[in-house]
């Protein structure tokens, strides 16, 4: 979980499935929350509201740490990719830009 001001919690451990997105269908499949890293940011999610830069930061900061855990992690995504019939987060998020900035690919 990523605050406003970049302060991120950890609520679950990478290693373990913390059931995030539901069902799902992602790269590798149906089941997301099984080979997949959740990431909540604070925010409404109304599209209005916006992504602070400290979160931004955090969040490639986040990916940059992940990658070197994890050599395997090639995508970023979001919910309205992998459950697109019940979830729609996060609207208004940079999705690409902060994808970019941590050298990895976006899964729509």
């Amino acid at each position: 979980m990523i605050d406003r001001d970049g302060t991120t919690v950890e609520c679950v451990s990478p290693a373990e499935a913390a059931y995030h997105a539901g069902i799902s269908k992602g790269p590798q499949g149906d089941g997301v929350n099984e080979y997949s890293i959740g990431v909540s940011f604070v925010n409404r999610n109304d599209g209005e509201d916006p992504f602070t830069k400290p979160q931004l930061t955090s969040a490639e900061q986040l990916a940059i740490d992940l990658r070197s855990k994890f050599s395997n992690l090639r995508y970023v995504t979001t919910h309205a990719a992998v459950s697109p019939e019940r979830k729609n987060d996060p609207l208004g998020f940079p999705l690409n830009e902060v994808a970019s900035a941590v050298n990895l690919s976006v899964w729509l």
